[in-house]
């Protein structure tokens, strides 16, 4: 280049500059991939040929958020009240634990605390209650008129006759009971109230039960194997599975009515319905083995049986509600009821 063309070259270059320069005027830079625009916001960066293009997140709409869910409101005042008097119970029932060592005591004491914070702030938790204790007493007038003339007490209703008191009078009486404090009469009456406490705490279910043992006993009588029924129809699965064949059986650890309804029954014959504390069965004899004594005499039965309830937990219950005198006993006659067991007094 020659040194004029340069020259000229220069100043032409020179003035573009100091014109800009004077206007205060800047190139305006070039834009990298999501720079801000004038409007403020970023643009999307450049995509490469075949590139996925990625959607932005809708959104949430209205109906598709989850309601939070209301706090229950807390009695604040009674449950720090309550903490305070647990405080209290719990240094008192240590100090009797470290003077004493009484650990059952405390273990009770603990559970009954549990139980009345149950009770206080979640009730729903707690169940039925259980009826409170009462005492024997004497059909009024009008439940004597409703019942039959040889009904000499009831349990919750279920009316106990003077044969069936006889019978279990005269079984007890057939061996000792040298372990027992109470009159053998005391005794059988424990034993009907016993046996019919679960009848009258499921009524349905035991109505139920006896129509199937009655219709069962017909069919044994009628000639059909007693161990297809007892497979088919007993509710003693343990047993039910082997024809109804149970083990044997001490006299004085039987059930008075399952006794009663077996010893008589001679080997190989079948019993008529026997009312248990559990519920109705008939009872086949396979075999007999004397004893010593009276009460140390053996048997070996099948059975069927349909239970009053199959819950294995109202089954204890039931039999709590008697041992601590949670049921309503009511005799006929004075010199009767002051026979009755000692929790119903």
């Amino acid at each position: 280049m020659s040194p004029i063309r340069f020259i000229t070259l220069s100043l032409l270059l020179a003035g573009t500059t100091t014109a800009q320069v004077k206007t205060g005027e800047t190139p305006p830079p070039k834009k990298a991939d999501g720079a801000v625009n004038k409007t403020g916001e970023i643009p999307p960066p450049k995509q490469a040929d075949g590139a996925v293009k990625v959607q932005p997140p809708k959104p949430a709409k209205a109906q598709d958020k989850k309601p939070e869910p209301v706090p229950v409101p807390v009695d604040s005042t009674k449950l720090l009240e309550m903490s305070l008097e647990i405080a209290k119970r719990e240094r008192s029932f240590l100090q009797e634990v470290a003077n004493s060592g009484g650990l059952l005591k405390r273990y009770n004491a603990g559970r009954n605390l549990a139980k009345e914070m149950i009770e206080t702030f979640s009730p729903e938790l707690a169940g039925p209650a259980m009826p409170t204790k009462t005492k024997a007493r004497l059909l009024g007038d009008g439940e004597k008129k409703k019942l039959a003339e040889d009904v000499i007490f009831t349990v919750e209703s279920v009316p106990v006759t003077q044969k069936e008191y006889d019978v279990t009078l005269a079984y007890l009486q057939s061996y000792p009971h040298k372990d027992s404090i109470a009159s053998i009469e005391t005794l059988a009456i424990a034993a009907l109230v016993e046996r019919k406490a679960g009848q009258s705490i499921h009524p349905k279910r035991a109505k139920g039960a006896l129509q199937v043992m009655t219709e069962l006993a017909k069919r044994v009588k009628a000639g059909q194997k007693f161990s297809d029924l007892a497979g088919q129809y007993s509710e003693d699965m343990a047993s039910a599975s082997n024809g109804g064949k149970q083990k044997h059986f001490v006299r004085s650890e039987m059930d008075t009515g399952y006794a009663i309804s077996a010893f008589p029954v001679k080997i190989g014959e079948v019993s008529n319905i026997a009312e248990t504390r559990d519920g109705y069965h008939l009872v086949r004899v396979l075999g007999m083995m004397k004893g010593d004594t009276p009460d140390k005499d053996r048997i070996l039965t099948a059975h069927i049986v349909r239970y009053y309830t199959n819950d294995m937990k109202s089954r204890a219950q039931t039999q709590l509600r008697i041992k601590t005198g949670m049921i309503d006993l009511a005799f006929r006659s004075d010199e009767m009821r002051k026979l009755a067991p000692a929790q119903f007094k």
